[in-house]
């Protein structure tokens, strides 16, 4: 068999495979691994000059995507690309079917790594009910630096990378954040996918003086209604393990069916 070439690409070169790949996923993916995904080393696989398909692996060397064209047989490529490249394992959602099945006939090891969310369809949305004298609003340019602070102290994010991160949120105007006079008590985010097309992942931060009160689902609530009112779906994703998110993410309304895996090779 003429060996597997496999080359170093740009992510502009595979954006049509790519844009395959998501179409071929049984549910939205999570906004923050594609995010990691559109960071990763970028690889096509050829064979005689004839593209195969592409593969995403992060500085780790762990697989973040892989995929075939059709026609290829995917579990011998698989299993070459593996060799080829020493890959030492690969995170994968279950909304992507066949990429899960080929890592799954190598995996040594696999641990669940974060639990997925999505929207059922439903005649309407619970109204959010904030505390008294609180207000929840889109953050503007010139309060950056306290959604900063904020965010730092409630969760020790490097303050900067917080400060570039924000201020990409609130320049597309996706950037919340619930008042208690001049004081922040938890934000929101409600970030449009640019790779798929009508999907919006949000998300919050309470303040841990206003934890177990309600805010974090109400602020879900709230961020819903603007989703559905741009004729977006809004999906949403927490580590496995933290147990108060998921409560605040199901009292929302959202149903949790699809999971993120950390597989060993």
């Amino acid at each position: 068999m003429t060996p597997l070439a496999i080359t170093k690409t740009n992510h502009a070169a595979i954006t049509k495979m790519r844009t395959e790949y998501l179409a071929g996923t049984s549910a939205p993916l999570d906004g923050m691994w594609l995010t990691f995904a559109a960071m990763a080393d970028a690889y096509l696989m050829e064979r005689r000059g004839e593209p195969l398909g592409y593969a995403l692996v992060n500085e780790a060397g762990r697989l973040l995507q892989f995929h075939t064209l059709p026609g290829a047989d995917a579990r011998a490529l698989f299993g070459e690309f593996l060799e080829i490249k020493a890959i030492s394992g690969a995170f994968v959602s279950t909304a992507e079917p066949l990429y899960l099945a080929l890592a799954m006939d190598h995996q040594h090891t696999c641990n669940l790594n974060a639990v997925m969310y999505h929207l059922p369809e439903r005649p309407a949305v619970e109204p959010a009910t904030f505390p008294e004298g609180s207000a929840f609003h889109l953050l503007e340019a010139c309060e950056l630096e306290a959604a900063v602070a904020f965010a730092h102290m409630t969760l020790g994010a490097d303050e900067g990378w917080l400060t570039g991160y924000y201020t990409d949120l609130i320049k597309g105007k996706e950037l919340f954040a619930l008042m208690e006079g001049e004081a922040i008590i938890a934000t929101g985010e409600r970030r449009i996918s640019a790779m798929q097309q009508g999907v919006a992942d949000i998300g919050m931060v309470v303040g841990t003086a206003h934890r177990n009160k309600g805010v974090a689902a109400n602020v879900l609530r709230v961020l819903v209604t603007r989703c559905k009112a741009q004729g977006l779906t809004p999906v949403c994703s927490t580590e496995h393990h933290n147990i108060a998110a998921q409560k605040a993410i199901e009292r929302a309304g959202f149903t949790s069916y699809h999971r993120i895996l950390e597989i060993g090779f």
